[in-house]
C-alpha cells in the first residue's frame, strides 16, 4: 500500500452482576481517510 489507512480501536463496556466486561469489536473497519474514521469516531461516542 502507497497511502495510509485509518482503523478504529475501541472497546464496549457491559456490565453483568456487577462484573465488568471490556469487548473489543470483532470486524475492524478500515477508513481511507482520517475524516471519515473521525466521524464514526465521533458516532460511536455519542451512543
Amino acid at each position: 500500500m502507497d497511502k495510509p489507512v485509518y482503523t478504529l480501536i475501541y472497546k464496549t463496556v457491559q456490565v453483568t452482576d456487577e462484573v465488568y466486561l471490556y469487548c473489543y469489536p470483532s470486524d475492524i473497519k478500515i477508513f481511507e481517510t482520517e475524516e471519515a474514521a473521525q466521524v464514526k469516531a465521533e458516532e460511536l461516542n455519542n451512543t
